[in-house]
């Protein structure tokens, strides 16, 4: 193996309209091999949390915002901050242009 990354995530929701807040762990969606491999790969990151966003719609939810929080290693190193946590990525597509709320490449 060349590279072994490892991966941490957890993703706030927020309801502005309401003006609550909670976090999700993926680990109540996913299996652990699906939450491992998300973990440190944005596109899928990206879309979890769309995912996330269908599923509270079809429970009522309008208009939330969901952030995520993701640390990711790389080969043992310290954990890096691998998304911009002030990001809605409800608002983010999934494109093949540069999207600047990924930190690390």
């Amino acid at each position: 193996m060349l590279a072994e990354k490892t991966g941490h995530v957890t993703f706030t929701v927020t309801d502005p309209a309401g003006g609550q807040s909670w976090v999700i762990f993926p680990g109540d969606y996913l299996t652990y091999q699906q939450e491992k491999q998300m973990s440190f790969q944005p596109d899928m990151i990206l879309q979890f949390a769309h995912y996330l966003e269908q599923r509270l719609q079809a429970q009522g939810f309008t208009d939330l915002e969901i952030r995520a929080e993701a640390y990711v290693s790389l080969n043992g190193r310290p954990s890096r901050l691998l998304l911009d946590p002030t990001v809605d990525l409800t608002a983010q597509r999934n494109t093949f242009t540069h999207k600047p709320w990924i930190l690390l490449y």
